[in-house]
């Protein structure tokens, strides 16, 4: 190695350890200075923290690419993901990058909000999380992703019961062309709460619909075993 290029990459590595000490020293809290020691221990995290902050200033040159918020959203989760200690600061700012496409392109992207809420679910902010996935719902009544996101957020997070999730199910039916995949939903639902009946009846639709699919056979033989105890 020259001694022109020694001098370059020495630069680079100083100019880098300048940009990440002023990261850490602008950090408000202790937690926060914390969470950057492990991502400096762990060189996976270190490489999707680098993307992420890459992404933002791309996106801080050119705000109209979509594509580059889901990038930094997804690196920031990821982050979050595959970290051992403190996850809530990754997560909120991964959704934060999110709630700015909301702002950006989210009348003609539900991906944003759909992707949202899994951040304002994950993060434990349940009303949030509705508010996204009805607007979702409200934008592309005929895409079928604002329901289902909705369904597995009562039924997990928010325990509501059957009445208020099959609602869901039917005002997505009235208004969708294609309802298989709010019937195949419905039908997994129903068969997971013991509603063996009206499950067998989707399946039976279901496999009319897919009369290949042997798995839908295997489920009816399995329903109406159940029903006939």
């Amino acid at each position: 190695m020259s001694k022109k290029t020694k001098i370059i990459c020495g630069m680079l590595l100083v100019v880098g350890l300048i940009a990440g000490w002023r990261w850490y020293l602008g950090s408000d809290s202790a937690p926060d200075r914390q969470l950057y020691s492990y991502i400096k221990r762990n060189p996976e995290l270190g490489a999707l923290y680098n993307k992420a902050i890459a992404k933002e200033k791309e996106i801080a040159k050119t705000p109209d690419k979509p594509t580059l918020y889901f990038d930094a959203g997804l690196y920031w989760k990821s982050i979050a993901e595959q970290s051992s200690e403190n996850q809530r600061p990754f997560f909120e700012k991964s959704l934060l990058i999110y709630e700015r496409g909301i702002e950006k392109f989210g009348q003609n992207n539900i991906l944003f909000y759909l992707n949202g809420g899994k951040l304002a679910e994950r993060l434990e902010d349940y009303a949030k999380a509705e508010r996204y996935y009805k607007q979702a719902v409200k934008i592309s009544p005929a895409d079928e992703s604002g329901y289902l996101a909705l369904v597995d957020l009562y039924y997990y997070k928010l325990k509501l019961p059957k009445e208020d999730i099959l609602a869901v199910f039917d005002v997505g039916m009235s208004s969708m062309i294609n309802t298989v995949p709010l019937v195949s939903g419905r039908a997994s639902y129903l068969r997971r709460i013991g509603e063996y009946a009206a499950a067998l009846k989707d399946y039976r639709t279901l496999s009319k619909v897919f009369p290949q699919n042997a798995g839908y056979k295997e489920i009816i033989q399995e329903l109406q075993s159940q029903l006939a105890k």
